[in-house]
């Protein structure tokens, strides 16, 4: 018996202790590969970074770089979701993620970092859980749930090296601007709407570096363009953001002479040419970065309230990022869904004929809006007021004509909605000066049999107005349907 246990034990051990001297052996030739081979960086940073250490044209030390970097992403939408995913996956000491927004199934489509399960959730937490749960641990990931001011601005982006503008309002992206160039940060601009794509570096480490101001005069910064209203092609911000995840890893590894000089324009429609630079990143001498003076720009800053781009702050108040109108002939959206059940109490006088008027473009009006809306775009308004600029007769026609009130006799009413209550209410403001004035003594007229809400409505001297003879048997009140369709689809 021991003799066959004696057997048994010599051919385990025969079979076992090649294997356990191999084991013993690579521990040995790992611990003497990482002392003789590796001189920067460990064989776990090698083996996941090699593909881009082995690029010739990269520097050695750039990889050192990004680990000590600190990049602010404001935004996670359509823009800021593939600069997120690819950044976080580099290394970077620390990301900043700045966005007060909530994730909504509409952003799905085109904001790839988010979930259909993080619906209802801040997008900064849905961002940084999409990203850890991919198992990216080596990037520390720090969450600003809330929107961008001037308040907050100051205390955030001093702490970053590179800022990465992912936003899609005006007045956002110059506070950013103002900021990066209060503390000389590095800038990334980047935008998208409808087919089209911009992007842009401003080094504004350097004395020679324009900025976002600078380019005033190229951009109409009067318009508030959304991809809500104008559309978006989800492999547009894609591209736009990647662009600008790449100019982040230029700065970050001191690559300045290599990152984007010209302001950089994509056309996906283009066949020959999708992609084009314009010349145009020359300083404005008499701009906030040509000043050199911090203590002037702080005040610059502290005094701009950053809200209603070009509009007027008296009918624009900005809350929560949102902008809402303060007009006097403005109709809430109870008042609106009682007015569109034949209560029209709010009005306080008699109320003869009802027009509702769409004035968002035609494919939005076609995929939802209120079936008996009148749809005249405000592009199309625009353009109709300025072509009869000098004939108030003809413009007065092609109105009613549009509104289907030629006919209509006593007090018409029309309601003018939009997304968002913007575009609505330029609209409401021009048709009730241009209905309501007298052009004799310069103030509203009143409805029939009763008096109208509110106070007078002024028009400005060179406006031409409606003939007074052409409305013997009716008048027009415009009213703007606050918030738009966005507050009438939340009720």
């Amino acid at each position: 018996m021991s003799e066959i246990l004696k057997w048994i034990r010599s051919k385990v051990e025969t079979a076992i202790c090649p294997y356990m001297i191999s084991s013993h052996d690579y521990i040995k030739a790992q611990k003497i590969e990482a002392d003789l081979f590796y001189k920067n960086f460990d064989k776990e940073i090698i083996d996941k970074y090699a593909k881009y250490i082995n690029i010739q044209d990269i520097p050695c030390d750039s990889l050192e770089k990004i680990f000590q970097t600190k990049v602010l992403i404001i935004g996670l939408g359509g823009l800021g979701s593939p600069v997120c995913l690819y950044l976080t996956k580099f290394g970077f000491k620390e990301i900043g993620l700045i966005d007060g927004d909530t994730v909504e199934v509409s952003n799905l489509q085109r904001q790839i970092i988010h979930a259909e399960k993080h619906t209802g959730m801040n997008k900064t937490l849905s961002a940084k859980l999409t990203v850890k749960n991919m198992g990216n641990d080596d990037t520390n990931i720090k969450c600003y749930p809330f929107y961008l001011d001037k308040t907050n601005g100051l205390q955030i982006v001093k702490n970053y090296d590179i800022v990465v503008d992912c936003t899609d309002n005006i007045e956002t992206r110059f506070l950013i601007n103002d900021l990066c160039v209060l503390y000389k940060k590095k800038l990334i601009f980047g935008s998208a709407l409808g087919l089209y794509g911009q992007l842009n570096v401003f080094n504004l480490t350097k004395e020679n570096s324009n900025c976002y101001r600078c380019l005033q005069n190229f951009n109409n910064h009067t318009e508030k363009n959304d991809c809500d209203e104008n559309g978006i092609l989800s492999t547009v911000t894609g591209i736009i953001g990647i662009l600008q995840a790449n100019e982040v890893i230029k700065l970050s590894a001191n690559m300045d002479q290599e990152s984007l000089q010209n302001f950089l324009t994509y056309n996906s429609l283009s066949s020959r040419r999708p992609f084009e630079t314009l010349n145009m990143n020359r300083k404005n001498q008499n701009c906030v970065c040509a000043w050199g003076d911090n203590a002037k720009l702080r005040e610059f800053i502290d005094q701009n309230d950053y809200k209603g781009g070009g509009g007027n702050a008296t009918d624009l108040t900005c809350v929560s990022g949102k902008v809402i109108s303060t007009y006097q002939y403005d109709i809430g959206v109870l008042h609106f869904l009682e007015i569109l059940n034949n209560n029209f109490s709010f009005f306080q006088f008699p109320v003869d004929h009802l027009c509702i008027l769409d004035v968002r473009k035609y494919n939005n009006a076609n995929v939802y809006g209120l079936k008996d809306s009148i749809n005249w775009s405000f592009y199309d308004i625009m353009e109709s007021i300025n072509n009869y600029a000098n004939s108030s007769s003809h413009l007065t026609q092609l109105i009613l004509d549009k509104l289907k009130i030629s006919r209509c006799t006593g007090n018409i009413v029309i309601i003018v909605i939009c997304r968002r209550g913007i575009d609505s209410l330029k609209v409401a403001k021009y048709f009730n000066n241009f209905f309501l004035v007298d052009s004799a003594e310069g103030s509203k007229t009143s409805p029939r049999q009763d008096s109208s809400p509110d106070d007078t409505l002024k028009i400005c001297p060179n406006q031409k107005t409606a003939n007074k003879s052409e409305f013997q048997d009716k008048q027009i009140f415009t009213y703007n349907m606050r918030g738009g369709y966005l507050e009438l689809q939340k009720r």
